[in-house]
């Protein structure tokens, strides 16, 4: 996780989550599971956010980096492995996704706290 400052505050950006991976993931996986933890979570979603990832998403191997950034006007981009495979702006899409890592809710509480880089966050 990265920030402007190198802390992080909730709704502040710029902001970028970057995520390597250990396995090869299907990009249609990676959707189903980011639907999953937005169901999970109660995050209403548009069926257009969906239609964006299946565009833009790829597929990943072990050692791949998906990295999301969002700035202040909105723009939201994926990054794999540093070359831009696509971006869109919206407001609410920055804060559902982000919210899968972030949330206080958030299935993966350690690593939530290993993030934001707070020992009891």
């Amino acid at each position: 996780l990265y920030s402007a400052d190198g802390r992080y505050q909730q709704g502040i950006r710029p902001l970028a989550l970057s995520i390597t991976y250990a396995r090869e993931i299907e990009s249609e996986k990676l959707i189903e599971a980011t639907l999953g933890q937005w169901n999970r979570l109660s995050i209403e979603f548009s069926p257009g956010w969906v239609d964006r990832l299946r565009a833009i998403w790829p597929s990943v191997k072990p050692g791949d980096r998906l990295t999301f950034t969002t700035d202040q006007l909105h723009n939201n981009r994926f990054y794999l492995n540093g070359d831009l495979v696509g971006e869109f702006s919206d407001a609410q899409f920055a804060a559902a996704f982000l919210a899968i890592w972030l949330s206080v809710d958030t299935q993966e509480p350690e690593m939530r706290k290993a993030l934001i880089g707070a020992a009891n966050a």
